[in-house]
Order: structure tokens, then C-alpha cells, then sequence
């Protein structure tokens, strides 16, 4: 599970800005989507030294210790390791911590999102896929005390978890602002969501994106325009 479509997925379909300085991953994994930040994040000015990319920072926060171990390795590596700090907590916790009550301009999440389901042997796996160790209430109430004004929210979710996702979001105070269905094969029905929400109210756009055109036939177009910056051969 060290690269999986749904991250790929978020951290290339994330609105990324210059004036948004402070950036949130909870739940980072082995840290793909802080790294996709990152590149995309340096790509907007075309060189490292930007002024604007001086007080740039990426706060990655990971509860399982073999990912957040891989996510060490992978930003030390990485040509942006000064602009990341991981840290080995759960969310609920670096969230109730005084000490990262920092604003953040976005915050994104590929979460755990089976409430209820048979388990897998793999205990990481476990906790990568359910939602025992962060909840769907407890990454929305750690969102709303730690999103900074005029901040986003960006999270990737399956279609049949998003609509009480979204019912908890608005009772928080969370709106949609950007909403895509992903399509994983032409003519079948969307399986996930990416969603941006934000605190004002305003009319969300709207898209869909397909990832193949048909069964074993490779990759759509625009899943390869979408996500081409971060893979070898694409």
C-alpha cells in the first residue's frame, strides 16, 4: 500500500496555490501526498528559492510506525525535505495539542474509511483502510479547530461513504466547493469522490473524471494529463 490511486489521485487534483502557506496531511501514509504538494508547490514559481516558498511549510501527521518510517525515508531523499515535518501521532492527538494550534491554509486527507467490515491479517493494513484510529467525526472536528480562514479542505472518499461524510461536514460548518466523481471504467458507476470544502457557503463545480476509456485498455487521457508530472513513464 505505498502508492495507491486515491493519493495519487488527491495530491494531483488538489488546488494548490502560492498564498497558501501552511499545508496539513493527516493521515499521511508513507507520505505521497505531502511530496505531491511539494513538487507542485515548487512548480508555480519554477525554482526552489521563491520568495513566497521561504515560509512554506507541510505538516505530516501518521499513527502506524512502519509508514511513518517509510515517510522518513522518503522526504529525507526528497528534493523538498526543509519544507516537511512529519510527525508520529494520531490526529486527534496533534490536533488537541497546543503546540500545533497553527492555522492551516489547506488541510488534506486520504482517510480510513471502512466504519464496519471484515478485517485483513495485516494490522497496518487495518489501520490504513478503517476508521478505527480516525474517524470520519474526529477528522472533521480536527479540521474545523485547526483550518485557518479562507482554508480548504481537500479529501478523497468512496461514493458510499460521502454523503454522510458531507452531513457531517455541513453540520460542522464545512461546505463543498469542488466536487469530482471518479469513474475507474467508462460506463460503470463512479467509485470515489474528491471533494474540496471550505467554511463559505458558494456553489461547488462539478466534474467527473474516467481513468480508463474501457476494461484493460490503459489509462484514460485525462487521467494522464491529470497525474503524468509524477510518474516515470507516463
Amino acid at each position: 500500500m505505498k502508492v495507491g490511486t486515491d493519493g495519487v489521485l488527491l495530491g494531483a487534483w488538489c488546488r494548490v496555490e502560492a498564498e497558501q502557506r501552511r499545508i496539513l496531511d493527516a493521515g499521511t501514509g508513507t507520505g505521497v501526498i505531502a511530496l505531491m504538494f511539494a513538487q507542485r508547490r515548487e512548480s508555480l514559481s519554477g525554482k526552489e528559492e521563491d520568495d513566497n516558498f521561504a515560509d512554506f511549510q507541510i505538516d505530516a501527521v501518521e499513527i502506524d510506525s512502519a509508514a511513518f518510517r517509510q515517510a522518513s525515508a522518503n522526504v529525507e531523499t526528497c528534493p523538498w525535505k526543509a519544507y516537511i515535518r512529519l510527525f508520529h501521532k494520531d490526529f486527534h492527538s496533534f490536533a488537541a495539542d497546543p503546540e500545533n494550534h497553527c492555522r492551516y491554509d489547506h488541510i488534506l486527507s486520504n482517510p480510513p474509511y471502512y466504519a464496519a467490515s471484515l478485517r485483513s491479517p495485516d494490522a497496518g493494513r487495518n489501520r490504513a483502510r478503517h476508521d478505527d484510529t480516525l474517524s470520519c467525526n474526529a477528522l472533521i472536528e480536527g479540521v474545523v479547530q485547526l483550518l485557518a480562514p479562507g482554508g480548504i479542505f481537500s479529501v478523497i472518499l468512496p461514493v458510499e461513504a460521502s454523503k454522510i461524510w458531507i452531513t457531517r461536514a455541513l453540520a460542522a460548518g464545512l461546505h463543498p466547493r469542488r466536487r469530482t466523481e471518479i469513474i475507474t471504467i467508462s460506463g460503470t458507476p463512479a467509485k470515489r469522490i474528491l471533494l474540496e470544502l471550505g467554511m463559505e457557503i458558494t456553489t461547488p463545480e462539478t466534474a467527473t473524471l474516467t481513468l480508463s476509456d474501457t476494461a484493460g485498455g490503459g489509462f484514460s487521457e485525462a487521467y494522464r494529463a491529470l497525474t503524468r508530472e509524477f510518474y516515470l513513464d507516463f
